[in-house]
């Protein structure tokens, strides 16, 4: 199911547009950024994927950051624009993953300076189910 990302959702100190779940995804533009919100019952890894589409530049960088309940504390990924392609052509997605302890609301942020369209989607596996 689509979601716009077009709504309004309060979380840290900051707006996301979207809560995504494994039913879900959105789409969007680089270069730019997107906020969202993953919400975990239990401790779990939570894996980002962008497809991208209609690349025309590759850009310098590409960060995601995976923040746990109330940002008390955040993971930073950041790849270098042509390995984000790199990644992309030898698996189908670009993907960043993270594992985050607190229950409750986490804000997922990502940016870059590439040139291209994506489609955003999130899968979240416990940590117990490893």
């Amino acid at each position: 199911m689509k979601d716009t990302c077009g709504a309004a959702w309060p979380v840290c100190d900051r707006v996301a547009g979207c809560i995504l779940g494994s039913e879900s995804y959105s789409e969007g533009r680089f270069p730019g950024r997107q906020q969202l919100i993953v919400q975990l019952k239990e401790a779990s890894t939570v894996k980002v994927s962008l497809f991208l589409e209609d690349v025309t530049a590759a850009g310098s960088e590409t960060v995601m950051l995976f923040h746990e309940e109330g940002c008390r504390a955040r993971i930073r990924r950041a790849t270098e624009g042509r390995a984000v392609l790199d990644v992309m052509e030898r698996q189908g997605a670009f993907t960043e993953e993270a594992e985050l302890t607190g229950v409750g609301d986490h804000l997922i942020e990502f940016e870059s300076d590439m040139q291209a369209r994506y489609i955003v989607k999130v899968d979240v596996t416990p940590l117990r189910n490893r």
